[in-house]
C-alpha cells in the first residue's frame, strides 16, 4: 500500500501537465464539435449538393436531367474547362460531384442502357452518391415509361420533371422521442480519446515509471522488503488506476456533450466498451515503452511521435475512407485503427456501416494488443532487473 500511495504522490507532481492537457483537448473538442454541430430540426430539409456537369449530348434527356437536379441542388456548367481544373475544384470542395453526358447519351438510353454518362464523386461510397444515383435512376426510368407511352423526347423529359418535382412536406413527430439526431461533438471527442489518454498517461504516469526504473532509485527499492513481482504489480495497478480515472472523466464528457442524441441512445454501450479497451491498450503501450531504457526527456518525445503517428495513420484525425489501401493495411497493425473503426460505426461522419461481426473483431483485436503489450512489458522489465543484479 505504501508503494501504491507513493506512485500517486509522484504522479501528483505532474498535476499541471495533466490539467493543462485535459483543458487543451477539451477546448479543441468543444470547438470542433461546435463548428460541426448538427442540431436536429423537426422539419425535414432536403439536401443541397454541389454538382458540376459537361453536356456534350445536348439532348432533351440530358437537359431534362440537368433541370431536374437543379431543382434541389447547386448545379454549374463547366463545359470548356480542362478535366484537371475540374478535379482541382472538386479537391477543394467547390464541387462534390461531376456529371458528363457523352454524345449519344439519349440514344443509348432509348436503346435500353445508360452508357454515355460519366459520374465522378469526391465521396464515391458516401450517402450523397447514393442519393444522386437514385435521383438519376428515377428520372431515366420515368423518362423511358413516358417514351413507351408514345410521348416524344421533349414531352417525356418535361413530364418526367413535373412528376418528380412534386414533394411532400415531412414533419418529424418528436412528442414521444426526445432524441435529437447524431452528435458530431460526441463523434469528434471519441475520435481523439485514444490519443488523449495515451499522451497524458505517457507524459505523467510514464515518467513516474521511468523514474522507478532509474538505477539509484531501483537499487534502494530493491533493498526493501517488497518483492520485485509485487512492485511490478503495484506499478501496473497505479497506471491502470490513473487510466481508469481518465476513462471515467471522458465518459462523463461523452454523456454531457451527447445528451439526448441518437448516438448516445443507440451506441453508448459500444462507445463505453470501445473507450475502455482503448484505455487499456494505451496504458499497456505506455508500460511497454517505459520498460525499455528511456529517460524523462525521451519519454515526452516518444509520447508525441508515437501518439500522433499512430493516430494519423489509423484515421483518428484524417477519416479512414480518405486514406489509401496501403496505409490502412499498415494501420491494422496498430490498436488505434481498430479503436477508430468502432467509433466510425457510431456516426454517419465515419462512413462505416454498423456491423456486429466487424465490431466484435475490433474489440478482440484491441484486447489482443492489450495482452501483447502487457506481457511484453512484464518480460522486458524482468530481464532488465535480472541484468542489474
Amino acid at each position: 500500500m505504501h508503494l501504491y500511495k507513493t506512485f500517486f504522490k509522484l504522479l501528483y507532481k505532474y498535476k499541471v501537465i495533466i490539467l493543462s492537457y485535459l483543458l487543451i483537448f477539451g477546448f479543441l473538442m468543444t470547438m470542433i464539435g461546435t463548428l460541426n454541430s448538427d442540431q436536429a430540426s423537426n422539419m425535414f430539409e432536403e439536401a443541397d449538393y454541389t454538382i458540376c456537369y459537361i453536356d456534350e449530348d445536348k439532348s432533351d434527356l440530358s437537359k431534362g436531367i440537368i433541370d431536374y437536379l437543379s431543382m434541389s441542388n447547386t448545379v454549374a456548367d463547366v463545359s470548356g474547362k480542362s478535366q484537371s481544373s475540374i478535379e482541382d475544384m472538386m479537391f477543394f470542395r467547390v464541387y462534390m460531384h461531376e456529371f458528363k453526358f457523352d454524345k449519344g447519351f439519349q440514344k443509348n438510353v432509348l436503346s435500353g442502357d445508360k452508357d454515355g454518362i460519366e459520374y465522378i464523386s469526391d465521396l464515391p461510397s458516401g450517402s450523397q452518391s447514393y442519393v444522386l444515383a437514385n435521383q438519376l435512376n428515377n428520372y431515366i426510368n420515368t423518362y423511358r415509361a413516358y417514351i413507351m407511352m408514345g410521348y416524344d423526347t421533349k414531352e417525356a423529359a418535361d413530364k418526367t420533371k413535373d412528376v418528380l418535382k412534386d414533394h411532400s412536406e415531412v414533419v418529424i413527430n418528436s412528442e414521444k422521442e426526445e432524441t435529437t439526431g447524431e452528435s458530431s461533438m460526441m463523434f469528434s471527442l471519441n475520435s481523439s480519446i485514444w490519443y488523449i489518454i495515451f499522451t497524458v498517461v505517457c507524459m505523467s504516469a510514464g515518467v513516474v515509471l521511468v523514474n522507478a526504473m532509474e538505477e539509484n532509485l531501483s537499487l534502494r527499492i530493491e533493498a526493501g522488503p517488497v518483492s520485485r513481482r509485487r512492485r511490478t504489480v503495484i506499478n501496473i495497478l497505479g497506471l491502470a488506476t490513473f487510466g481508469f480515472a481518465m476513462y471515467v472523466i471522458l465518459m462523463i464528457a461523452n454523456i454531457l456533450v451527447g445528451w439526448g442524441s441518437t448516438t448516445m441512445h443507440d451506441y453508448l454501450w459500444v462507445i463505453a466498451i470501445n473507450n475502455l479497451l482503448g484505455m487499456l491498450t494505451a496504458c499497456s503501450l505506455v508500460a511497454f515503452i517505459t520498460s525499455f531504457n528511456v529517460n524523462n526527456k525521451s519519454i515526452n518525445m516518444i509520447a508525441i511521435i508515437v501518439g500522433l503517428g499512430m493516430s494519423f495513420i489509423s484515421g483518428a484525425f484524417v477519416p479512414q475512407f480518405l486514406l489509401g489501401d496501403g496505409i490502412l493495411k499498415i494501420a491494422r497493425f496498430f490498436p488505434v485503427y481498430w479503436f477508430v473503426l468502432v467509433n466510425n460505426m457510431t456516426n454517419s461522419q465515419g462512413y462505416e456501416a454498423f456491423d456486429m461481426t466487424k465490431l466484435l473483431q475490433s474489440f478482440g483485436m484491441q484486447f489482443l494488443f492489450f495482452l501483447v503489450f502487457s506481457v511484453g512489458a512484464a518480460a522486458i522489465s524482468k530481464v532488465r532487473t535480472d541484468i542489474k543484479k
